[in-house]
């Protein structure tokens, strides 16, 4: 008897909490994890494929630049047509961008804009993307994204939208990323509280055990539950 394939999307797959979560995945038997990266030909991208694979699994390497306004749909299509992918299961909308921290009255407009496109605008055109290949997941398909400003209001609207799907948003924790760190030295530490480890594992727990019932529409923490 042959086991059903799982399909996962990560976006930002090549660092930090993304390559996690990529490693994570394609250790599973019967997985297809297809790495979505701003540059495919980047040497951290290309190391992708160095990575254990479970049985008959395998990686796809797909370009999407969260900054660009049409990468999400031409690496939906691109998955469609030269890679045969027919539904995802699970997508983790986890890309984003922190390049600059400033005080208030030092903020530039451009960065604010520059942030907002990516880290809010991004995950909502990789939805729109998206859309068609959830609802042909063989369970309610789950959508997961790293909320980069505090009202999550896009993940609840897709939640009462979407009666088919299983969506929130989760709070990865303090992570010892490039970004978690800077974040960390701009605060006088040393580093962030947790290692991406530790991130992961959490989000991969609440992510397999996430039914629409239990998660959908809330806000989750990856390791005390839901978030008010």
């Amino acid at each position: 008897m042959t086991s059903v394939n799982t399909t996962y999307l990560i976006t930002g797959a090549n660092r930090g909490i993304g390559l996690g979560l990529i490693h994570e995945y394609l250790a599973r038997p019967n997985t297809t994890a297809i790495a979505a990266v701003r540059d495919p030909a980047h040497p951290t991208s290309q190391a992708l494929s160095a990575l254990p694979h479970g049985a008959n699994s395998k990686l796809i390497l797909v370009k999407l630049d969260s900054a660009s306004p049409t990468d999400a749909a031409n690496a939906i299509n691109t998955l469609q047509t030269q890679h045969n992918i027919t539904r995802l299961d699970v997508v983790i909308a986890n890309a984003g961008i922190a390049k600059v921290q400033p005080r208030v009255l030092e903020l530039q407009i451009a960065d604010l804009e520059e942030h907002n496109h990516v880290n809010v605008a991004g995950p909502v055109l990789l939805f729109q993307a998206a859309l068609p290949l959830m609802l042909k997941a063989r369970h309610p398909s789950s959508w997961a994204s790293a909320p980069r400003r505090p009202d999550c209001g896009d993940g609840r609207a897709m939640h009462f939208e979407h009666e088919e799907l299983t969506v929130f948003p989760i709070d990865a924790g303090f992570v010892q990323t490039e970004l978690g760190n800077t974040g960390a030295n701009n605060l006088g530490l040393e580093q962030a509280g947790i290692t991406v480890e530790e991130s992961v594992n959490g989000v991969v727990a609440v992510i397999d055990k996430a039914t629409r019932e239990t998660h959908s529409g809330r806000f989750v923490h990856y390791l005390r539950g839901e978030l008010p």
